[in-house]
């Protein structure tokens, strides 16, 4: 059998792979096709690197806003 030859240039922890997998599935699902293909996994790459990267820079990452909390009001009609 032959060896399937991969480059590898990035390491993901499970989750994140997880993640790339569910994301390029979606991309898939939104051309109607049945499985992802190759293009499909480069977007879901560039998507998850993309916010990936602007998490860690605004400081929104899980441990940086645990101890923040969000107040949610409900909509006050105009008046």
């Amino acid at each position: 059998m032959g060896r399937l030859k991969v480059d590898v240039t990035q390491c993901f922890v499970y989750r994140q792979l997880e993640a790339i997998v569910r994301i390029s599935e979606s991309i898939a699902k939104m051309r109607l096709a049945p499985f992802a293909i190759e293009s499909d996994v480069d977007e879901a790459l560039r998507l998850f690197k993309a916010s990936t990267m602007e998490a860690a820079g605004s400081g929104s990452l899980a441990g940086k806003s645990r101890n923040k909390s969000i107040v949610i009001s409900p909509l006050q009609p105009d008046t």
